[in-house]
């Protein structure tokens, strides 16, 4: 699996960051070392078949490239998307690791990143979460009820309608008075 690691000199929290299904872990760096910068040590992680988390042959690119229908792309990934929950919770014990269990942990997840948030938070005691661009399908929003007491943070563009009209019905779960719900115009 590839990733990088961000360190903080004495980190006061870590974030564990989990990219978008049309990039990869790069889409992070920037934020990685500002957040380093600002005393948060971060992760990030690419998923299998994205960037460094390749096998061989197989990439999500040579799917993309081999297999223009959707659907019959969904089961050439399915294998590999299986895994990742695992791999999430072996990123996760990696950066708890680095930065020790007392340290304050929170995941950020973009698009289908933010699917595998919601199932590491529902394993694995996370003290924030983050979504962006994520839509949650019926059975995520209802893994979140659980969750709804850990401060979330979650943005939607109006324009993207599946992902907006989920955002809503997540933030309606969710009772930490510190969760928000940022929208903003466009996709």
């Amino acid at each position: 699996l590839g990733a990088d690691y961000y360190a903080a000199d004495k980190p006061k929290a870590a974030v564990l960051m989990l990219h978008q299904c049309n990039a990869d872990r790069s889409m992070y760096d920037a934020l990685g070392k500002q957040l380093a910068e600002r005393g948060i040590s971060a992760l990030s992680l690419d998923f299998r078949l994205y960037g460094d988390s390749t096998k061989g042959a197989v990439s999500i690119k040579k799917i993309r490239e081999s297999e223009p229908d959707r659907a019959k792309r969904r089961q050439l990934m399915a294998p590999h998307r299986q895994q990742w929950p695992a791999d999430v919770q072996v990123a996760e014990a990696y950066l708890r690791q680095k930065v020790g269990s007392d340290v304050s942990l929170g995941v950020v997840g973009a698009s289908c990143g933010g699917g595998q948030a919601l199932v590491l938070a529902a394993n694995k005691p996370v003290d924030a979460l983050m979504f962006f661009s994520s839509g949650m399908n019926e059975k995520n929003q209802q893994n979140y009820r659980a969750l709804s007491a850990t401060p979330t943070f979650i943005i939607a563009a109006e324009e993207d309608t599946y992902t907006f009209n989920s955002a809503q019905n997540l933030f309606k779960l969710a009772s930490h008075g510190q969760s928000r719900l940022v929208s903003y115009k466009g996709q």
